[in-house]
């Protein structure tokens, strides 16, 4: 069985590595595929308390999770209906 132990320290770290090269605002936590397995509001929680205000997602359903969570949330899925949301962006995949 294995074992994922999250760090809110080692998280810190690599924010604060990545902020280096760019603004905080301007940094997106890909959390799709449930945070590709870590939780995805558990690891959005741990994004946000260490800075991050902006989130990437693979479709509507996680995107609606956590758009509460976060300033902008980015939806990488097709989108086969339009609905409009404040904070919630959708890809344009193809025309």
């Amino acid at each position: 069985m294995s074992l994922i132990k999250l760090s809110q320290s080692a998280l810190n770290a690599n924010i604060k590595e990545i902020s280096k090269k760019a603004p905080i605002e301007k940094i997106y936590a890909v959390l799709k595929d449930n945070a590709y397995g870590h939780g995805l509001l558990e690891f959005g929680a741990m994004c946000v308390k260490g800075g991050i205000q902006n989130a990437i997602v693979r479709d509507k359903s996680e995107a609606l999770r956590l758009y509460a969570t976060f300033k902008n949330v980015l939806c990488l899925a097709e989108l086969r209906e339009f609905d409009a949301y404040e904070n919630i962006h959708f890809a344009v995949n193809s025309f």
